[in-house]
This record gives C-alpha cells, structure tokens and sequence, in this order.
C-alpha cells in the first residue's frame, strides 16, 4: 500500500492511476462522512465527487499536503457543513416565504369573499336582509320571529327568498349561503 504522499506528488505530476487509487481508498469513508452529516444520499455523493474533481483539477497545488487524509476529511467535514447550511437557510426561506405568500392569499380570498356575501345580502330586501342578517349572526328563528313581529313561518319563508337569490347573486361561491 503506498504512502499517500507519494501519491499526492504523483497525482501533482497527472498520474491519473495514482488518483484513482486514492478515489478508491477513501471514496465510501468520505461518502460516510458526508452522508451523516448531510442526510442525503444523492447530496453527500455530490459532494464526494466535487472533493475529488476539485482535488484533480488543482492538482498541483496539493503537493505540500502534509497528511492526504486529514485534509480530504476536512475538506469533506467544510463542504458538507456548507452545503447543509445552504440547503436549511434556502428550505427555510422557500418555506417561510411560501407560508407567508399563502397566509397572504388566504387571508385576501377571505376578506373578498366576505366582502362579496356582504355585498350580496345587502342587495336583498329589507325584510329577507334582516332574517339573512340574523341567522349569519346564529339567532334561532323563533327569536328573529319574536325581534320582527312576525310568524316563524314567515321567517322561514323569507330565508329561503333570500337564500335563493344569494345563490343566484354568487353564483359559485353559493357554497357560503348554505351556512346560513
């Protein structure tokens, strides 16, 4: 087994066996690292490739390496600690942003939708409005009966009026009136 300097000076020189040995000798234990600190597969072989493309493409800057080794396993511990830094802050970001951007239309859709069921019970007549008004506000109808003088007959009848033409008037959003 050669000593791993002798292989970095001759990686230095292009020899691409010696490289390949040492792909070989340290390939699954760097994986190993990076896996257990990224916690995905396909990102800790990334990363293994790119410790050893990088280390072949400057490869002569690697001749003073005193210790192979440490310094692949420390270049793997840097960049797996990077790449899960990015990929936590851009997952934080993508998330914080979509919940902000779907509370935002949630919100907005709410507030249209009111706006829309309020417009519309408005349009009603008077006394439909009323009892509309009244059963949104959770009154029982014997109480919007006894409030406007009138039978609880009437009150149902006037209800159904209006809930009618509150489907007519929303069209899709009809869905609203069947709260009522």
């Amino acid at each position: 087994m050669e000593d791993d300097r002798i292989l970095m000076a001759r990686i230095a020189g292009g020899d691409q066996r010696s490289f390949d040995v040492l792909v070989r000798r340290y390939y699954s234990t760097l994986y190993a690292v990076a896996l257990n600190i990224i916690h995905d597969p396909a990102e800790a072989e990334d990363t293994v490739q790119d410790i050893f493309a990088n280390l072949w493409k400057h490869r002569r800057k690697y001749t003073a390496v005193h210790s192979p080794k440490d310094y692949l396993f420390i270049t793997m511990r840097n960049l797996a600690v990077k790449r899960l830094r990015e990929k936590n802050r851009s997952e934080s970001f993508s998330d914080n942003h979509k919940i902000a951007f779907d509370d935002y239309w949630e919100h907005v859709l709410e507030q249209d939708t009111y706006r829309l069921l309020i417009e519309a019970v408005e349009s009603l007549p008077l006394r439909s409005r009323e009892v509309i008004k009244n059963s949104l506000a959770g009154m029982r109808q014997e109480k919007i009966a006894e409030e406007m003088g009138i039978t609880v007959a009437t009150v149902k009848a006037l209800k159904a009026d209006g809930i009618k033409k509150l489907k007519q008037l929303l069209g899709p959003l009809a869905y609203l009136v069947l709260m009522i």
